[in-house]
């Protein structure tokens, strides 16, 4: 085999060796933390999207605040 294509060989074969290590990194290990992170927009989103009901007074009558904001994508905020 010609040395230039086997040292090519081997640098294609450890370039694809760091990737799927790096990858197998952020999906299981970094996972929790970075889903955690206040800049997620995934939680924002989440957060966002819940189905929130009416505040009433003590007695049970009034309503004291609902929600009446939507997104531009029907969102409730």
């Amino acid at each position: 085999m010609n040395a230039r294509i086997g040292r090519l060989f081997w640098i294609a074969a450890l370039g694809t060796l760091i990737l799927v290590t790096m990858t197998a990194y952020w999906q299981i290990w970094a996972a929790p933390d970075l889903a955690a992170r206040e800049d997620n927009a995934r939680l924002v989103y989440r957060q966002l999207s819940v189905k929130r009901g009416l505040i009433y007074d003590a007695g049970g009558r009034t309503v004291l605040a609902a929600n009446k904001r939507r997104g531009k994508n029907g969102s409730t905020l």
